[in-house]
């Protein structure tokens, strides 16, 4: 398996499960805690649609999943970056703190898988899928 579909199905799967407790947890719009992270309906819903779209990417296969890595690696970056800005961000979208260490992981590592980790599926010590 290729590292940019083993990315499109770990973040899928894990902001999908993010985004389905982030609702129990916060349903509306005023921020709460989930760990140390601030979440509120919009956070969620821009979870649910990542999640989402990088399990569709998985499934669709090595070329979907490289784009996911790419685009997905890309935003997350420039939403660490905005995280530097005032909270919540256009007065909805609370990315500072703690989110802006994990956005910056996570689209470091999509912007990797996307762009520089080899496309051919079979990478030395991974199984193929």
């Amino acid at each position: 398996m290729s590292l940019s579909r083993l990315y499109a199905l770990v973040l899928g799967s894990i902001y999908l499960l993010v985004g389905l407790v982030g609702l129990a947890i916060a349903p509306g719009m005023t921020p709460q805690p989930l760990l140390v992270f601030d979440i509120n309906l919009a956070h969620n819903l821009v979870h649910l649609v990542l999640g989402i779209a990088g399990l569709v990417a998985y499934f669709g296969g090595a070329s979907p999943s490289r784009l996911y890595a790419q685009v997905a690696g890309a935003a997350l970056l420039v939403v660490a970056l905005a995280g530097f800005l005032p909270q919540p961000l256009l007065g909805i979208l609370p990315i500072g703190g703690a989110d802006i260490f994990l956005h910056a992981l996570t689209g470091a590592l999509g912007v990797y898988a996307g762009f520089f980790a080899p496309a051919a599926e079979g990478m030395p010590g991974m199984s193929r899928a």
